[in-house]
């Protein structure tokens, strides 16, 4: 190894200057320059026998500043409203994704003889994503702002969830297992603190920073917003959590002035000095040696991040009804193992109960994720583009209408009902706790009570065995009771919250009752699968969550050709609701976008039957940007939030769109979203992209 630099100088102008030219090398190529840093950590770092060598020590410290303005940014992205909004329909994806990448990290463990310790923490570790790489591949790729939303919802949520996970890998590093009232006192003193810091700086943050801005100083307004940063960040530290949570609070803080896209522009290139060092930091820990030792490890960890991701968050996000595209593309980008994971696993191998090799391993695969992240975000459009070309023309159509069916569970009109639907879903998560619970109290007695059965009793063993799955059989099944019964009260709730008329179509209500039953299957089945993963055996809890997704998943397929005749007769109906009230109104067919809710007595009746939101109709014309392209080569839904419904060529020429017909002028599109979305896609639809985007 070399020797240690001389000087906080030496190092950041080494480390500054050759990455300097890694990142311009690898811009040249067209590649993220974040793979041109992570070269030049491994070119500066000390187990490449190079005469460039920066104090690992000295270099990791400056990259926490990276991490606190990288959180910074990402705060200032989110207002409260929005954060409010976001973080409920990712929650079901983080929720799902999170405990899927714990059961895939103890499976691996468990596949190359960890102990139920060692994989435990691996799965702990691989079950949050990177923000750092998500971040800066973000800013070089354009992607639409309701992805990058939901992205960042999911990403907001681990971060969260992984002060939680430190908590109870704590608690099992020290031997004393999982001690739920610890736990359930960690997570209310977190929610409480948050609160309380949030309030206070509502009252004073946002009018400081209008006044500071009025100041016209730069200088002054980069000092005052870094300083807030960095004194929450070293509050929320003091507090005993992680100073990306405090930077994350300050961004939003700021961004609730309503000038929050002003301050991150100002901040934003002390962020990107900052952020280069820390992925060059992380490039500086990859011991190319070690790093081929434990080579097959770290490449099956790697491919059970980047296929278990795409899968959970896929799934979750699709049955949430966030739509394919933003759940597969999310998929794609949540790839990568986060900054958290090292905090995780660094608690295990300093009580000893982890082999030291679990860090080479992560380092190992969080490279190749950083490394692989950027292509993986660039190749998901042609993926979305491949997977709707080839997907059965009813299934693309149910998605649409159950994506609407979402959108309106969220509309103001529903806030009284969704108050009782909160409830009853954090019902349905003390349901689950209690599933665990008892399981894992049952795992503690079981062996005793076989043994005791066996020989004190002089009963066989198979008696015994039965004996004990009994006792969990009990102690499970009023939970298990309460679940069914949870889960029939929500999907009854959310039917009477999007079917307001008073005869719903029957295969739209057994589709969204059926779909609403398996998000709840899933998520109890994952979190139970990946809490009990670690004592109970896949050859148990895999097959029944398996089974009960599949047969979820059948029954939709099996309403989707009822309810395509559904959406095809209800679209007709509107579209000659629209074609006699405009004629009724203007004497002419529509030249433009209107909403139809307002202006027809019979349209409401109609179109809460069909359970949509707000209606309205867009006519191309010749010059309009989505003439001669197909509905996924624009991908309205992605950039928009609009969905179409229905395209109307002639009076009597109705295409229920698959996405892949060719849009003419004069065509009339039927879409449905909220004002804001429909408002968007009329510009989308006639403009194409903004100037300005990339």
């Amino acid at each position: 190894m070399a020797e240690h630099s001389a000087s906080f100088v030496h190092d950041v102008g080494l480390v500054l200057a050759v990455a300097a030219i890694t990142g311009l090398l690898f811009r040249l190529l067209r590649r993220p320059s974040i793979l041109g840093y992570l070269l030049t950590g491994v070119l500066v770092g000390p187990y490449l026998p190079l005469p460039l060598f920066a104090d690992p020590s000295r270099v990791h410290a400056l990259s926490e500043f990276g991490v606190v303005l990288v959180m910074f940014a990402v705060g200032l992205e989110f207002r409260i409203k929005k954060l409010l909004q976001i973080l409920p329909v990712a929650g079901v994806a983080g929720l799902v994704q999170m405990a899927t990448m714990v059961w895939v990290g103890i499976s691996i463990g468990r596949l190359f003889e960890w102990s139920q310790t060692e994989a435990l923490f691996l799965g702990a570790s691989i079950a949050i994503s990177s923000t750092m790489v998500v971040s800066k591949v973000l800013a070089d790729v354009h992607l639409s702002a309701r992805l990058r939303e939901f992205v960042f919802g999911i990403l907001v949520l681990q971060d969260v969830a992984a002060i939680v996970l430190i908590t109870i890998m704590t608690a099992v590093a020290k031997g004393t297992g999982l001690a739920l009232p610890a736990i359930a006192w960690t997570v209310t003193k977190l929610v409480g603190i948050l609160l309380a810091l949030g309030a206070a700086g509502l009252l004073t943050i946002p009018r400081l920073t209008r006044k500071v801005i009025a100041l016209g100083s730069r200088e002054t307004l980069v000092v005052y917003a870094c300083g807030v940063c960095f004194g929450l960040a070293l509050l929320a530290e003091k507090l005993g959590y992680s100073v990306a949570l405090g930077a994350f609070l300050a961004g939003i803080l700021f961004s609730e002035s309503g000038r929050g896209e002003l301050v991150g522009h100002r901040v934003e290139p002390v962020r990107d000095i900052f952020a280069a060092i820390f992925f060059v930091s992380i490039g500086m820990t990859v011991d190319p040696s070690l790093a081929l030792q434990n080579l097959p490890l770290a490449l099956t960890v790697f491919a059970g991040v980047i296929f278990g991701q795409l899968i959970s968050v896929t799934i979750g996000g699709v049955l949430s009804g966030v739509g394919l595209e933003r759940s597969i593309a999310a998929g794609f980008t949540l790839g990568q193992i986060g900054e958290f994971s090292f905090i995780i696993s660094a608690v295990g191998v300093s009580a000893s109960v982890v082999r030291p090799e679990i860090q080479p391993i992560l380092v190992t695969a969080s490279v190749l994720g950083a490394l692989s992240t950027p292509t993986a975000v660039r190749i998901s459009k042609p993926v979305v583009d491949a997977i709707q070309a080839r997907l059965p023309g009813r299934v693309e159509r149910a998605l649409v209408l159950y994506e609407s069916w979402f959108l309106r569970l969220r509309s103001p009109e529903n806030a009284v009902a969704g108050v009782r639907l909160r409830r009853l879903i954090i019902s349905v998560f003390i349901d689950i706790g209690g599933v665990v619970a008892a399981t894992f109290a049952w795992s503690r007695v079981s062996r005793p009570l076989q043994d005791f059965v066996v020989y004190d009793v002089g009963l066989h063993r198979v008696v015994g065995s039965i004996g004990s799955a009994s006792v969990l059989f009990l102690c499970t099944a009023p939970f298990f009771i309460a679940l069914l019964r949870n889960t029939r009260r929500i999907a009854h709730e959310a039917v009477y919250m999007v079917f307001r008329a008073s005869e719903a179509p029957k295969a739209a209500e057994r589709f969204l009752r059926t779909g609403l039953t398996v998000i709840v299957t899933l998520v109890a089945g994952v979190m139970v699968a990946a809490a009990l993963r670690s004592f109970l055996s896949n050859a148990i809890v895999l097959p029944v969550v398996a089974i009960a997704v599949v047969w979820g998943l059948a029954r939709l397929w099996s309403t989707t050709t009822q309810l395509d005749k559904e959406i095809k007769s209800g679209v007709r109906e509107l579209l000659d609701l629209i074609e006699h009230q405009a004629t009724a109104i203007t004497g002419n067919l529509s030249l433009g976008m209107y909403e139809v809710a307002h202006e027809s007595g019979d349209l409401p009746t109609r179109e809460n039957e069909l359970g949509l939101p707000n209606m309205a109709n867009v006519q191309l014309e010749a010059n309009s940007f989505a003439v001669g392209k197909t509905l996924a080569e624009i991908g309205l839904r992605a950039e928009t939030g609009a969905s179409v419904i229905a395209i109307q060529r002639t009076p009597g020429d109705v295409l229920v769109p698959t996405g892949n017909e060719a849009l003419r002028a004069r065509d009339i599109l039927l879409i449905t979203g909220d004002a804001e979305a429909a408002t968007r896609a009329e510009v989308y639809l006639r403009r194409g992209p903004s100037p300005s985007t990339p």
